[in-house]
This record gives C-alpha cells, sequence and structure tokens, in this order.
C-alpha cells in the first residue's frame, strides 16, 4: 500500500514537471512570435 501511494507522488510530480515543461515551451514560442 504504501508503494502504491509513492508511486503516486512520483507521478504527480512527473505530471507537473511535464506539465511546466510545456507551459515553458509555449511561452517561449509566444515571445518568439511577438518579436517583430
Amino acid at each position: 500500500m504504501t508503494q502504491h501511494k509513492r508511486l503516486e507522488r512520483v507521478e504527480a510530480t512527473f505530471n507537473q514537471a511535464v506539465l511546466d515543461y510545456f507551459v515553458r515551451q509555449y511561452r517561449n514560442g509566444d515571445d518568439n512570435q511577438q518579436s517583430d
């Protein structure tokens, strides 16, 4: 049971990191488009 709980926490952290990464990439792309 504890193992499953730890796996859930790792998965949540991973999902948050991935979301963070995509948001950063999206904002970077947005900045590049507004450079004119």
